[in-house]
């Protein structure tokens, strides 16, 4: 994936109709994986998430308050070195 950088005081931005598409073309990719990625999981009873993909990744964000089964042990909340 290459970053292409528009100049807004060119008429025509400094690219091409087929780079604008390309870019285009790419965002919809991975809107579309995305979005695909968030219904999967959410039919798998995955609540309170975000799902983006920015080729070549993908970012799964869990969020939410956490339940007594989800702290660590030892813990006074979810997140590791916060002791009660």
């Amino acid at each position: 994936m290459k970053s292409d950088i528009w100049y807004k005081d060119q008429p025509d931005l400094g690219i091409d109709a087929e780079t604008f598409t390309s870019e285009m073309d790419d965002a919809q990719q991975d809107y579309t994986l995305a979005k695909g990625i968030s219904t999967s999981l959410k039919e798998m009873g995955v609540e309170k998430i975000s799902v983006g993909v920015i080729k070549p990744a993908i970012y799964f964000l869990p969020f939410g308050d956490p339940v007594p089964e989800m702290k660590i042990p030892g813990t006074d909340s979810g997140r590791p070195g916060k002791t009660k």
